[in-house]
């Protein structure tokens, strides 16, 4: 009995399209370009539509991330003529990235001119991508 209990949380779980032990997900997108940058972000399931930030200004979105861990988004950048696709969210960005936060993991990213950098803190801050 206690095996058909324990699989049948773990199909519940599944077809939920959630991971019984992970809270939720945040990505940030903060703009440090001088002028408008442009976005759009979406995933196979889910389009966050077209956002445009002016320095300083923050898009942000929350998810969980899926059971088997094959959850991607990425967003379409444009500055002026240049453009540039970055994937957001992974679960390799997750694991080196992405840090717990009383009730989510935040992952932050950077677009800046020189290109895309990611923090899980917000203090040490990688380069992932140039424009370029």
């Amino acid at each position: 009995m206690v095996r058909f209990s324990l699989l049948l949380l773990l199909i519940l779980t599944f077809l939920s399209g959630h991971t019984i032990s992970k809270p939720d997900t945040c990505v940030h997108i903060i703009s440090r370009i001088p002028n408008e940058l442009l976005l759009r972000c979406q995933s196979a399931d889910d389009d966050l539509g077209n956002h445009t930030l002016s320095t300083g200004e923050e898009f942000k979105w929350n998810f969980h991330p899926n059971f088997f861990g094959t959850t991607l988004f990425f967003c379409h950048f444009y500055w002026g003529s240049k453009d540039k696709s970055v994937v957001t969210y992974d679960n390799n960005i997750d694991w080196k990235y992405c840090h717990e936060t009383s009730n989510y993991y935040n992952c932050y990213w950077e677009a800046r001119p020189d290109g895309f950098y990611a923090s899980g803190d917000q203090k040490s801050w990688k380069l992932l991508n140039k424009w370029t």
